[in-house]
């Protein structure tokens, strides 16, 4: 709505977006090369399957980089996608980047909050509180695949949980003028 671009968070994700783009094009595309060499390690093979980058595809897809020049931008790769000759390539390329992007950087959405958001009094009372909703279902999703969906613990993950709980606390300590006078479990608790 228009207090997001009043308060700049609309052109905060945009740039955050944009920022995004330009360095999931450059992994996809370089990762796709060295899946295709062989020098791909086990856990950038299994993101870019998990992004619909197979073998099969990487060939389309380096192909396709290199029919329109193999462009750079000094060392970045640069997509260029349209000068590719291979519609579905390029759509599908297109795809997997939205995903990728919407993944890195959240955006609240009518699929990621809960109904009640959309009530006119609710989303007026908690509407900076659906990023924290949608962040929550997201992140818990995400993580869950990679663990459990993949058998075995993953020290990203926990790590992310580490991080996430942290800038909670350091933030709560920023905003919350009582901060000082709480107990340390009330803080740890508004952290997450």
């Amino acid at each position: 709505g228009r207090q997001f671009i009043v308060n700049g968070l609309s052109y905060w994700t945009d740039t955050m977006k944009g920022f995004t783009t330009h360095l999931a094009i450059d992994r996809l595309l370089r990762d796709s090369g060295k899946l295709l060499d062989g020098t791909l390690g086990e856990e950038a093979t299994r993101n870019l399957y998990h992004a619909g980058i197979d073998k099969a595809f990487a060939r389309r897809l380096r192909h396709q980089w290199n029919a329109a020049g193999a462009p750079m931008h000094g060392e970045t790769f640069v997509a260029n996608t349209h000068m590719w000759t291979d519609p579905e390539v390029s759509r599908r390329f297109k795809t997997i980047l939205v995903q990728t992007v919407n993944e890195a950087v959240l955006t609240p959405g009518a699929g990621t909050r809960p109904t009640f958001f959309t009530d006119p009094v609710m989303s007026i009372i908690l509407q900076y509180r659906s990023f924290s909703v949608a962040f929550t279902q997201a992140f818990t999703m995400a993580a869950l695949q990679r663990t459990v969906g993949a058998g075995r613990a993953d020290a990203a993950t926990f790590n992310a949980v580490i991080a996430t709980v942290m800038m909670g606390y350091v933030i709560d300590q920023l905003k919350t003028p009582d901060w000082a006078e709480m107990e340390m479990d009330e803080r740890i608790f508004r952290a997450v």
